[in-house]
């Protein structure tokens, strides 16, 4: 067979294989029916294809054939890879000039003559892309990659996880949640610490309402990566959206800490403050109108958003010391002081203190009047460890130590209060019946506590 017969025998097997490209990867009417001209990418809005995919494995290509030992072989073979050659770099010049039909076209011809070259279908795949046939494209660069071992396989594999993102971005455009996620899980596959990807794959997670997978998300982020201010404010952004300000806060901090001119970061944390301040001005209308529970339900807010100002506990502990929480109060109040460092010269910490002991003073007299004096008595002394010049705590203290019979540390607490103030004919009058062994009327009790 010379070289003319040759020619004209692929010229035939070309003219009855016509009919089978679209089998392949669909025919060029199939696409001019829908678009008509090299504006597509720019006109076009970025919506996948409907109905069967094009897919490189829908038309059966046998297995690669060996290597032709006949003359005549290998000169048909010879030609054929010259004129696929030929057909495919035409192609790429039409795909340049943005004429992707008449690529695309070229690419199927190209392919029949040779099934078995994987940058074809890379071609092919990239033309199905300006179509935005995702999955006739992920179909061809899969086969791609089926066929070859050669190193650009690993740039390809990144080029096929992009596509998958990009598929993702159409899914998720459409409100399709869960195929959005199930595309970005396989680019996660190919590149699994890329961190474009695992944020897409959070962005997805939180639209279908999967909150803790989404904060396991953030977890898998911050394992694989090195903490930016970027990474903290997306973890911020989360909690704020799930209603936890007080994380969301140290994550703006912490952000600030790395990024100190990061104006994003500045800007959240400046509307947090904000909204914890009006929250706060709320809760002392509500408390001075008398609706102490309104009230500590404005300065809860106020404290999840901003948990660094200590006037807020400060505050919020006064509330639950006026309706007898006093345990609350007492954790209020410490909260404050260590907030603020123990700062002893400051006003805060002098109120925290005022605040801190007339609290202990007043859970001792309610468990003086129920009858646990013991319980009385350890709380007078914290108060007392703290505020050495308040007559009324040592006159309380004594009294419960002479309700359970210790006359002696009584008299010695009434003498302390005595020295205080030695005019108060109320102290005077304690000394002279504990002397006498008279007992104590409980209405008298309860002095010091303003």
């Amino acid at each position: 067979m010379n070289e003319l017969e040759i020619n004209d025998y692929l010229r035939r097997a070309l003219q009855s294989a016509d009919g089978q490209f679209s089998e392949v990867s669909g025919s060029r009417t199939e696409y001019l029916s829908e678009d008509n001209g090299s504006t597509f990418l720019t006109t076009r809005p970025l919506t996948p294809r409907t109905g069967k995919p094009l897919s490189a494995k829908s038309s059966a290509i046998s297995p690669k054939p060996p290597t032709p030992t006949n003359p005549h072989e290998i000169a048909l073979d010879l030609i054929k890879t010259r004129k696929a050659t030929l057909l495919a770099g035409k192609a790429c010049e039409l795909m340049e000039s943005n004429e992707y039909f008449e690529a695309f076209s070229k690419l199927n011809k190209a392919i029949q003559m040779k099934p078995h070259t994987e940058e074809f279908y890379i071609f092919r795949a990239e033309c199905l892309l300006q179509f935005c046939d995702f999955n006739a494209a992920i179909s061809n660069y899969e086969f791609a990659l089926s066929l070859t071992d050669k190193d650009i396989a690993e740039e390809w594999k990144r080029r096929l996880g992009f596509i998958h993102l990009l598929y993702s971005q159409c899914m998720y455009d459409e409100h399709k949640y869960n195929e959005a996620l199930s595309e970005v899980e396989l680019a996660l596959k190919i590149e699994p610490n890329n961190f474009s990807y695992q944020c897409r794959r959070l962005n997805y997670l939180f639209a279908l309402k999967r909150h803790k997978e989404c904060f396991a998300q953030v977890q898998c982020i911050f394992d694989s990566n090195e903490p930016t201010a970027e990474m903290y404010i997306l973890r911020a952004r989360l909690n704020r959206l799930v209603g936890s300000s007080s994380q969301c806060f140290f994550d703006m901090h912490k952000a600030l800490d790395l990024d100190p001119s990061n104006e994003q970061a500045h800007n959240i944390v400046l509307e947090m403050n904000k909204s914890a301040e009006e929250c706060k001005n709320s809760a002392v209308s509500y408390a001075l109108n008398g609706y102490t529970t309104e009230a500590i339900s404005k300065i809860n807010v106020s404290i999840e958003t901003n948990p660094q100002n200590a006037e807020y506990n400060l505050f919020r502990g006064t509330l639950y010391r006026q309706i007898g929480s006093y345990n609350e109060a007492i954790d209020d109040f410490m909260t404050t002081i260590n907030k603020i460092s123990h700062s002893e010269a400051s006003k805060l910490y002098q109120d925290t203190i005022r605040q801190l002991v007339l609290t202990y003073n007043d859970f001792a007299v309610e468990c003086y009047l129920k009858g646990y004096y013991e319980e009385g008595i350890a709380l007078l002394d914290q108060a007392i460890k703290r505020e050495r010049s308040e007559k009324g705590f040592y006159l309380n203290r004594g009294d419960c130590f002479k309700a359970i019979d210790h006359l002696n540390f009584a008299l010695a607490d009434y003498q302390q209060a005595l020295e205080l103030d030695p005019r108060d004919w109320v102290i005077i009058s304690r000394i002279s019946w504990t002397k006498t062994g008279q007992k104590l009327d409980k209405s008298w009790t309860r002095t010091g506590q303003n």
